[in-house]
């Protein structure tokens, strides 16, 4: 017998809503990373240690760190851009990225 929905411990729920959120992020943004337009990749079940940089991740515009952790706030950003970010404003990091 199936589980329902409202049975599901809370960390799935978690899990589904990013990966619902990350599907949609990825159609709106044609499949590109925020920061730097490339191509980005999703697979699940992928080991966090053994990310490309190409892998499509969750970002938050205004960083987390900042207690900003809405979902109109998250963008997918490659690995490395996400990475390379840290808790830099986007503004800031978009214009590095412009200059370099």
């Amino acid at each position: 017998m199936a589980k329902n929905s409202h049975n599901k411990p809370k960390w799935v729920k978690i899990r589904e809503a990013k990966q619902k959120l990350r599907e949609d992020l990825l159609r709106d943004q044609n499949g590109k990373c925020y920061y730097c337009g490339r191509k980005v990749v999703y697979e699940s079940g992928i080991e966090a240690v053994d990310l490309p940089d190409n892998f499509a991740t969750l970002d938050h515009i205004v960083p987390k760190a900042k207690h900003n952790t809405l979902v109109a706030n998250s963008v997918v950003a490659c690995y490395r851009c996400n990475n390379t970010r840290g808790d830099k404003d986007a503004a800031e990091f978009l214009y590095e990225i412009a200059a370099a």
